[in-house]
Order: structure tokens, then sequence, then C-alpha cells
């Protein structure tokens, strides 16, 4: 199809689209390592204005909101549980709208495996409950994710590695780096006791309450 042709914009929901500008009468988006130009008229309007890649909040939002997503090394630990501690934080404050989460591993040895029983042990007992399953992380991660968040210097090079383009590994910032009393790594519980899990979720709670104190005031926050 011409690069020119509205119908181009009809996108279903995850397809790999992302927005470059937008001027009084042209919209521009990039499709993989193409980018292409499209005139706004009232056939594309539509389109740009229902829920899709292009526009995930549909209609009513016209800004996408910013995304994190927490990594680890088997996503089975540490990352589930920065996750849903960052979830909480999230409703608490009210921030649902503007600021989603997720996360992932650097390895897929545990893909499909739910968080280990003793992270969820723990973390219930925080009244912090663990969902989801394992995975690895994706290049599609690093496109919608506004910071990616390793919980140790290993998690850090090795999603280094995984970037797709220096771009997109600028996004990668250690977790660490918003936990308050100086400790320079989320250590890894799997193979400790319990108070492994407990200092894991002490840190978590920490560093996602100044993470999110940083956010709020970020200008990038859809309003």
């Amino acid at each position: 199809q011409s690069r020119d042709n509205p119908s181009f914009l009809q996108a279903e929901p995850g397809q790999n689209l992302t927005q470059i500008a937008t001027s009084e009468n042209r919209y521009a988006f990039a499709h993989g390592v193409n980018i292409f130009s499209i005139p706004l008229t009232e056939s594309s309007l539509p389109v740009l204005q229902r829920g899709s890649a292009l526009n995930p909040q549909g209609s009513g939002g016209r800004h996408k909101r910013m995304h994190i997503l927490f990594v680890c090394w088997g996503n089975i630990c540490r990352s589930p549980s920065a996750e849903a501690t960052f979830r909480k934080l999230l409703k608490e404050r009210g921030l649902e709208e503007k600021i989603t989460c997720d996360s992932a591993g650097t390895i897929g040895q545990h893909h499909g495996n739910p968080p280990d029983p003793r992270m969820q042990k723990a973390a219930r007992a925080r009244n912090l409950p663990l969902g989801g399953t394992a995975r690895m992380v994706t290049d599609e991660d690093f496109e919608k994710s506004f910071l990616l968040l390793t919980m140790d210097d290993f998690n850090f090079s090795e999603l280094s590695s995984l970037a797709p383009s220096p771009e997109l590994k600028a996004k990668i910032k250690p977790f660490c780096s918003y936990v308050s009393n100086g400790v320079k790594e989320v250590p890894d519980p799997y193979y400790g006791g319990a108070a492994g899990f407990e200092t894991v979720l002490d840190l978590l709670e920490d560093g996602c309450s100044k993470l999110l104190d940083k956010l709020e005031g970020h200008p990038d926050l859809p309003s």
C-alpha cells in the first residue's frame, strides 16, 4: 500500500508501531525500520482515535501511559515482587491511569512458572499478592518502556546485551539507584533462607517509593 494511504493506520492492538511526530495536518509513525507519514484526513482520524497500538488509551486519552519494567534473572523472585510492590503504590497514589508496570527476566529458564512459593509467602505476610508467570524480556519491552530497572549488576549486564539498539539500551537503569540506604544491588534470595526474601521486600518497598516520587514530578508523566 502507499505510505500516504490512511488505511495503513489500521493496526491491531499490540502491533509494533511507534509514534514519531504529529503536526497540524500529518501523522508520522515508525514500523520496524520504516517511517511513514500519513495525512490527517476525515478517514484517518477515526482510526487514530480508537484504541490501538498507535493510541493505547483509545478515544479518551491523548497521551500514552508511562511504562516501567522491572528485570531480574529468572522473573520468579525479585522482579515480580518489584512489580507487585510498585503496582500497589500506584493504586494507593491514584496513578494507575498514568503509569503501568510489568516484570521480566533475562533468561527463559522459568518461562510460564509462577513466582517462587517462598517469595509468595513473604509477600502475603505484607498483604502483597504476587501473580503472573515468568517470561523473558523482549524487544517490545525495550520499545514501550520508559525505564527498564535491573535488580543487580549481572542483570544490568545481561539486559544491556539484549538491547536492540544503543538508544533503547539507554533506558536501562539499576533499581538500587532509587534505594535510599546506599545498597548497590537487590540480592537474589533464591539460594538462601527466609531472611533473604524479607531483605528483598524491604529494599523493594524503599526503592519503589523513591522511584514513584521521582516519576510523579517527571515532565513526561501524562497530565
